[in-house]
C-alpha cells in the first residue's frame, strides 16, 4: 500500500545534553539513514548547556557537514513553571 503523504524535503531535531560518548556514532547514523533516502535533509542539533565535550562534537559536525545545524543555549529547565 502506498503512503498518501508525498514529501521532498525533511528535519530531525535533536536535543542533546552531555551527549559525548554517543552523540558521534549516532550522527553519523543518522545521516547515513537520511542519504538513503534520497531526499533533500537538515539534521538539528539543539545543544542545552551541556558541560561535556558535547557543544564541541555539535560544531566539529557544523563544519563539515552542510545539512546539519548546531544550536546552543544555556541551560533551561522548564521556565514556564
Amino acid at each position: 500500500m502506498q503512503s498518501k503523504f508525498s514529501f521532498n524535503s525533511f528535519s530531525i531535531v535533536i536535543p542533546i545534553f552531555n551527549e559525548q560518548e554517543i552523540l558521534e556514532e549516532s550522527v553519523n547514523n543518522i545521516f547515513a539513514i537520511c542519504k538513503r533516502t534520497q531526499k533533500k535533509f537538515e539534521i538539528i542539533l539543539s545543544e542545552n548547556g551541556s558541560n561535556d565535550n558535547t557543544l564541541e562534537i555539535a560544531k566539529k559536525y557544523q563544519m563539515n557537514i552542510q545539512k546539519l545545524k548546531s544550536y546552543h543555549q544555556t541551560h533551561r529547565i522548564m521556565e514556564w513553571l
